[in-house]
């Protein structure tokens, strides 16, 4: 049940310019670019007293752009859980408003958190990163 109650709630991480079309009527707004690139989260989930939450179920999702499920798994007894071969879409000037980037963590006795990653993912490719490292808290 966890598994459809993450893919209903969708970690969001990244949110591009939709449908690829740069050129708009009036000359204004225009999107730069589309590009993918490939990165990895390495997450680490606690409670507020950083006890590790295992089961924790986890899921990068983008909402606008190409709504899509990136990756998801379960943290393992240590709270950890590396998601890797993710496949970011990326659209220059347009990052927040085109594209839709959320985490989605769900666990059977903790609750659940939601938490934006445009920014994060934007920073990550516009300084060469290839893995990202985070631990999410949940409250």
């Amino acid at each position: 049940m966890r598994g459809s109650v993450v893919r209903g709630l969708s970690l969001l991480a990244v949110v591009a310019c939709g449908g690829g079309d740069t050129d708009t009527d009036d000359g204004g707004g225009q999107c730069g670019a589309v590009t993918d690139h490939t990165l990895a989260l390495d997450l680490t989930v606690v409670r507020s007293d950083q006890s590790p939450i295992e089961g924790a179920a986890v899921d990068l999702v983008e909402l606008a752009w190409e709504p899509r499920s990136v990756g998801s798994g379960d943290t393992d007894a240590s709270g950890k859980l590396l998601l890797s071969d993710l496949r970011i879409t990326a659209v220059a000037d347009c990052w927040g408003t085109v594209l839709d980037y959320q985490l989605n963590i769900v666990t059977d006795d903790d609750g659940e958190k939601q938490t934006p990653m445009n920014s994060i993912l934007r920073g990550a490719i516009a300084d060469g990163e290839t893995t990202i490292t985070r631990e999410i808290t949940l409250d």
